[in-house]
């Protein structure tokens, strides 16, 4: 776990995932699946809420997208009118948010990341 595809480790967004994951597989499907897209983990620590990990595709620049403990945002401003209408989209004022609680969920969320980072 918390390995990009160049083999790079993040050890601080591993151990921020793991102090608030525990066994939720989906989420962390998820985790291990924004690594797979090349995006770098940026773990939001020392506050007790929210909980979260930003990711950016370093090498292109782009989009934040965030990883909570039970799902996804994306900005709505900027990306909305990609992924609003997206299976699973939930559209809050900000963002829009897909629920990673359950395979399903993890796979759209991915999908929504995967359109969101253009590739």
């Amino acid at each position: 776990m918390g390995m990009d595809e160049s083999g790079i480790r993040f050890p601080a967004a591993e151990a921020e995932i793991e102090s608030w994951l525990g066994n939720r597989a989906s989420t962390r499907a998820v985790y291990e699946g924004l690594l797979e897209l090349g995006l770098t983990p940026y773990p939001k620590t020392g506050i007790k809420h929210p909980r979260y990990v930003r990711w950016r595709d370093d090498r292109r620049g782009g989009p934040s997208i965030y990883l909570g403990t039970d799902s996804i945002d994306i900005n709505k401003a900027r990306y909305g009118h990609l992924v609003g209408g997206l299976p699973g989209a939930i559209e809050h004022s900000r963002d829009v948010k897909f629920m990673t609680e359950t395979p399903e969920g993890a796979r759209r969320a991915l999908a929504a990341a995967r359109i969101t980072i253009g590739r």
